[in-house]
């Protein structure tokens, strides 16, 4: 029951979440994931990641000696690409975990206010102060 619960929060969540595994490739993504890359968990499932997400050497560092070490880290206004070549720039944080005994990484991505947002949706508004 627990599982299906998280699950279906993960799916809810407007901001795109993926789980990716120590060999870099996909487990889990939600569907605002799948609606920034412009592809289907399905059709990513278990593929190399540096296959469909573009980024930055610089970032493609950051996130092996983050799962190599165990820890976390969050980039500001990454320039990622998607599959259909559609640029786009994100804030993402990473959080390297173990799952069954598998080091694996939690990718958490939010678009940048007033950059390209996932298709469809409008820029984030700024956060405000509640007094």
């Amino acid at each position: 029951m627990a599982t299906k619960l998280y699950k279906q929060l993960l799916d809810n969540l407007t901001t795109a979440v993926m789980l990716i595994d120590d060999r870099f490739s996909l487990v889990y993504m939600n569907p605002a994931a799948e609606m920034l890359l412009e592809a289907s968990e399905r059709r990513l499932f278990h593929v190399p990641v540096r296959q469909w997400l573009m980024l930055g050497d610089e970032d493609w560092e950051l996130l092996r000696e983050a799962l190599e070490h165990q820890r976390p880290f969050t980039k500001r206004e990454a320039k990622v690409n998607s599959l259909s070549g559609h640029q786009f720039t994100v804030d993402y944080s990473v959080n390297p975990m173990l799952q069954q005994g598998e080091s694996c990484f939690y990718w958490n991505c939010i678009p940048v206010t007033g950059g390209c947002v996932f298709p469809g949706r409008r820029a984030a508004q700024p956060a405000r102060n509640i007094d």
